[in-house]
């Protein structure tokens, strides 16, 4: 977000034009898996919460009921749709200052500490918790951390040996650290602080990535980058759709190749959602939103997020 739309969002106006690109590229995709969700529980014979479908369709759910998401994985939608109207304001004090942006990005992992030290409670399961654990401001500070590396590294170089460490060491961490029981355990504590540094450093890793990456495997990791909104909102439906016709078939199938065929499958379903649906809207909230002033250009991954 930082490094697409810093120079972008300077006033109330480029702020609201900020709005609308991310309700055109978000509203799309998730009124469809809304759709879908709602039309299995009519042809199951259940009623839907028509209020509940409004709040969804709108992503008010994020703001005023986190947990109430229809579709699978939503909640992380509605944290995201909280956290860009927060995006304002947050570069705008980078912008400001520094040092203000710096603090403004300290005090939410303050809140992200008093989730996962005292609000969050070790002895109960994550599922006991899931409504406090999907809270925006329990996860807000992944989103101004990333704000922060932006405004902190950009003028920073790498060099090949410290990117590997970056990427390696963190990925390293996560297996090698140890966790046991219900996973509330991850996301409190000490493993929770561990964890999300080990995240942070990562992304930095790959933020100032000095490696050259052959095509080959750059292209092809930079489309599942594009397509990763469509994957995590569209698997569940098509893993849901694969077993039941499965069931219906009568056909039995190793659970390796069912779930290989479901990562297949959803790819290829993400790729036709972003072509047929997301990206006409991608460039309709843009064409709403451009002014005669010109834009600062970016790379095309970063235009299609």
């Amino acid at each position: 977000m930082a490094v697409v739309y810093n120079a972008y969002i300077v006033d109330i106006q480029s702020s609201l034009n900020f709005f609308v690109r991310r309700i055109f590229r978000i509203w799309p995709l998730l009124w469809l898996t809304i759709f879908c969700a709602v039309l299995y529980k009519f042809v199951s014979g259940q009623p839907s919460d028509w209020l509940l479908v409004a709040s969804n369709l709108t992503t008010l759910f994020g703001f005023f009921q986190p947990s109430a998401y229809i579709s699978t994985g939503a909640w992380s939608i509605g944290n995201e749709m909280v956290y860009y109207a927060l995006t304002p304001l947050i570069i705008y004090v980078y912008n400001r200052k520094l040092l203000l942006g710096n603090l403004l990005t300290a005090a939410t992992w303050l809140v992200g500490l008093l989730f996962s030290s005292y609000i969050l409670n070790s002895d109960r399961t994550l599922v006991q918790q899931w409504a406090t654990y999907v809270n925006p401001f329990n996860n807000l500070y992944f989103y101004s951390a990333g704000i922060a590396i932006f405004y902190n590294m950009r003028q920073l170089a790498l060099g090949k040996t410290a990117s590997v460490c970056l990427l390696v060491l963190p990925a390293l961490l996560f297996f090698a650290f140890p966790v046991v029981g219900d996973p509330i355990n991850i996301v409190t504590g000490t493993t929770r602080v561990v964890f999300s540094l080990a995240s942070l450093l990562m992304v930095i890793g790959f933020y100032k990535m000095a490696l050259s990456v052959p095509g080959m495997i750059a292209r092809p990791l930079t489309q599942l980058g594009v397509l990763t909104y469509g994957v995590y909102l569209l698997h569940p439906i098509v893993y849901r759709v694969q077993f039941e016709i499965l069931k219906h078939l009568g056909i039995t199938i190793n659970s390796f190749f069912f779930i290989v065929a479901a990562i297949f499958l959803t790819i290829i379903a993400a790729q036709i959602a972003f072509t047929v649906l997301e990206m006409p809207f991608i460039r309709l909230g843009k064409s709403l939103t451009t002014t005669r002033k010109s834009e600062k250009p970016v790379a095309s991954a970063a235009v299609q997020k």
